[in-house]
Formats: structure tokens, sequence, C-alpha cells
């Protein structure tokens, strides 16, 4: 204890050691605010595409060879740039990282509100659409990093305790995203036009990657965080440098011209030396990458992002064409169950704060499995009831929308939380690499889903002689068992490998226990 005072004192001489502390505390809040107002605007500015495509048609006149290039090109460029924006958050720090990420993405969205011309002529309208989606590819490729960059903000900045807490907020902020970027129709009209939204949404992310950039200044590290990483890094070595730098001040064996050679010789290591060490960090972190905890949460994020996509890209044509839904009404349902998950990830943040870590080292660990066990499980159920029978009601497949969309929030402090805590220097690549799995799984979901109900719809039209639904949408029974499925495999996935004695290293079982230990 007078040791830990004795160094805080030294870094901080005019500082108290309570005031540090404070200090700390609100620099963890200030980090979970900017990450998640960060990720906040970001989901408006990916995801509003959708719902404003029928107005972005009626200005710009986009035909139907045009909208699939247009709404996949996002996703396109933003599995590309994963990995690599987790290796220069880990590498060089994750502040520089996500304020350029932001930044590069404002002058892209206010760029698309400067084409003002669209006069219906084939070739401006082709040009046109060309240009919005070369403009959402490049969009993709800067919002990649944005993920494995923040999850490293976190593993440097919240203490391990508080991490599953802090990656709750900030999915609850993309949730919230994802709910304005559903109303963004209902704005539109409010605003007189889709330009406005665009322009707010690049005045958001012009000003959070300010506040991202000053926060260089305030923490005196221009390269962006890398100072910061490296002292976290130096901080978890079993030795710490103080006590060779102490021991070598009392060791006087030669004269002072010796040791000035010695140690300049020590500071400049020789190529070889330098090479086996980039030789082994590669090798750590492809074991990071490949550790059996590592797939098990891929494969859990992989079947999380197959539902949520296919729902996010089926759920109102369903509801229109099954129950004949208005699309007003439409709006309003799907807007209903994006809040009910937003307000389910903040109500479990909120009770998980501080929890859990009281227990053995091995405790965390099955709470959080089976906290995703029992939340694909109860999607895979409310999957089959909205959608999986021929007789379902509209009140039914609403029912079974929203007990999704309120179970999908334990997957906040279920597997996620693993990104945070299977290694702490490499959680940004760990993130970028599962994220990337996961965004292909996101693609593949709504095009194996149309597959799907193009097949039961060809059926149904050979086995009736007609090509209109037969028998109360067969097509939707489909995707409710295939939804059903993808769940239930994740819940096997989670129950066999996040539990499995091998799935968290060493070094997360220790760190575990020695928080259990302080508190």
């Amino acid at each position: 204890m007078l040791k830990q005072y004795h160094d805080q004192m030294q870094q901080h001489p005019h500082q108290h050691p309570q005031q540090t502390h404070q200090r700390g505390k609100r620099k963890k809040s200030s980090t979970t605010l900017l990450l998640s107002s960060a990720r906040f605007v970001s989901a408006i500015a990916r995801l509003s595409l959708g719902p404003l495509l029928p107005l972005l048609t009626l200005s710009f006149h986009f035909s139907d060879r045009d909208t699939p290039a247009l709404l996949s090109a996002f996703s396109s460029g933003y599995i590309l740039t994963q990995v690599a924006g987790g290796y220069f958050a880990d590498r060089f720090g994750y502040r520089s990282v996500i304020s350029t990420s932001l930044g590069v993405s404002a002058l892209l969205v206010f760029w698309l509100t400067l084409n003002t011309t669209g006069h219906g002529e084939d070739a401006a309208t082709v040009s046109i659409a060309s240009m919005w989606t070369k403009v959402y590819f490049v969009l993709g490729l800067v919002s990649g990093p944005l993920f494995p960059a923040g999850s490293t903000a976190i593993t440097l900045e919240v203490p391990r305790e508080n991490r599953a807490t802090a990656a709750a907020v900030v999915d609850a902020a993309a949730a919230a995203g994802t709910t304005v970027a559903a109303m963004t129709p209902l704005l539109a009209t409010v605003l007189g036009g889709w330009r406005l939204i665009f322009q707010f949404t690049a005045g958001g992310l012009c000003l959070i990657s300010m506040m991202f950039w000053q926060s260089n200044d305030d923490d005196g590290s221009s390269g962006g965080g890398g100072d910061r990483q490296q002292q976290h890094r130096s901080s978890t070595r079993k030795t710490h440098p103080a006590d060779h730098d102490n021991h070598d001040s009392k060791k006087v064996d030669g004269p002072p011209q010796r040791q000035s050679d010695t140690s300049a010789s020590a500071l400049s290591p020789s190529p070889l030396s330098s090479q086996r060490k980039t030789t082994t960090s590669f090798w750590n972190l492809v074991r990071a990458l490949l550790q059996p905890v590592a797939i098990g949460t891929y494969l859990c994020h992989g079947c999380d992002n197959f539902t949520k996509y296919s729902l996010s890209s089926w759920s109102a044509t369903m509801l229109v064409q099954r129950h004949e839904v208005s699309p007003s009404m439409v709006g309003i349902l799907l807007g209903s169950q994006e809040a009910v998950g937003f307000f389910s990830r903040i109500l479990l943040s909120v009770y998980m704060s501080g929890k859990g870590y009281a227990k053995s080292k091995h405790a965390l660990r099955n709470y959080r499995a089976a906290v995703s066990t029992v939340t694909f499980l109860v999607q895979a159920a409310a999957m089959k009831y909205a959608m999986g029978t021929q007789s379902t009601m509209l009140w039914q497949t609403v029912a079974g929308f929203i007990v999704a969309a309120m179970a999908s929030g334990g997957h906040s402090i279920g597997y996620r939380p693993f990104y945070l805590e299977m290694n702490d220097h490499f959680a940004g690549s760990i993130s970028g690499f599962g994220n990337t799995l996961a965004s292909m799984a996101s693609i593949v979901g709504p095009v194996m889903l149309g597959m799907a109900v193009a097949r039961s719809d060809d059926t149904a039209g050979d086995s009736s002689g007609t090509g209109e639904m037969n028998g109360g949408g067969k097509e939707w029974n489909a995707v409710g068992s295939m939804l059903s499925a993808v769940n239930l495999f994740g819940a096997s996935v989670s129950a066999i490998l996040l539990l499995s004695r091998n799935g968290v290293p060493s070094s997360f079982s220790a760190a575990t226990s020695s928080a259990a230990t302080k508190r």
C-alpha cells in the first residue's frame, strides 16, 4: 500500500490518490458516453438508407436493378476493414482510429446531400445510383474499424468488473440509433425532406469525431492513445519496470563509461531479437484469435447477427404480405420492437453493474454462457411462435417479435463481453475478426431467407396452380423454422464451447480471481 502511494505521488506529485481515483471514474464515464454517442449516430448513418429508399427513389428515380447493389454496398465495405481496424487500434491507439473513422464518415454523408439533380433520364439516373453505391461502399470501409476500436477503448479505460455494463450501454445506444433510423421517413415528413436528416447525421459524426480528437490532447498523447496502450501492457507484466530500475541503480560494477555503453546497447536491440519479438507477437495473436472461447464467441455472434439482420430485412415485407398491415402501422410495430430491445439492454446493463465478479473464477464465465444459452432458446421459441405455424395471427407475430427483442438484450451481458475479457492486448483484433465473420452472417442471412421465401412460394404455386400464397403463407413458415434452427444452434454453441473447461484462457481466470479477491 505504501509503495502504491509512493508510485502515485511520483507520477502525480500535486495530486492526492483520491483525486486520481475520481479522475479515473470520470474518464471511464466519458469513454462510455463518447462510444455510445458514436455508435448511436453511426447506426443512423448506416441503417437509414433502407427506410428512406422510397423517398430517395422519388428524388433520383432509382430502378429495381439499382436497389440490391445500393443496399449491400455498405456491408460489402464494412467487412473488409474489421481486422485491420482492430489491429491499428491495438497498435496505435483507439482514439485516432475512431476520430478518423467518424470524420471521414461525416464528409461522405454530407457529400450525398450535394447531389440535387435527378431528372429521371437514364444516363443521369445510372450515374447517380452508381455514385451512391460507391459512396456507401466507402462509408462501410471507413466505418468498419469503429466496433473493434470501441472494444479496445473499453478494455483499456474501463475496469474489468464494469466492462460488461459499459458494453451493454454502448450496445443499447446502437439499438437506439436503429430505432431512430426506422423512424426517418416520419422525420423526413416533419423536416421537409431527407437531406436535413443526412445533414444532421453528418454534423453529429463530425462533432463526436472532434471530441475524440480533443481527448488525445487531454491525455497528452498525440498518437491517439498509443501511449496509454503501452502503459496498460506494461502494468500487466509480472515484474514492475520500476523494480528493475531501482535494482540497477544500486548495482555498480564498473566505471560510468562502461555502464553508459551497456545501457545504450540495451536500448538498441539487435535486428535478430526484434525479428524474434515480432514473430512471437504474431503467433500470440493467432493463438488469441483461435482459442476455443473465441471460436465459440464468433459462432454465437454470427447466429445473433443472422437473426437480427434477417428480421430487419424481411419483417416489414412479411407483415404487409401475410397480415396486410399498412405501411404506417408497420413503422409503428417495428419501432416498438426496437424500443423494447433498447430498454432491455439498458435494464440488463444496470442490473449487471458490478455484479458477478465476487464469485469463483469460473462462475462469471458460466453465468455469461448460461445467459446466452437461455437467450438463444427464448429467441428460437419466439421465432417459431411468430412465423412457424400456418395459422399464425397478427397478434401472435407481434408478440413473438417483442419477446425476441426483449430477450436479445441478454447477449449484451452474455457472449458479447467475452470480446473484452479474452485478451487485453488483442481485444481490438479479436473483436475485428469476430465482427467480420458476424457481418458475413448478416449478409448471408437475408439472402438465405429470400431464397426460402421464393422456394416455398414456388412450391405453393405449383401445388395450387396459382402463384398466390397458399394456406396462409407457407413461405413464412419456412422462414420461422430457419430462424428457430439458427438460434438453437447458437444455444448449443454457447452451452458446449463457452462452458468448456478449456474455453477461457488462464489469464482471464487469473484476472477474474484477482478482481474477486479485491472485492
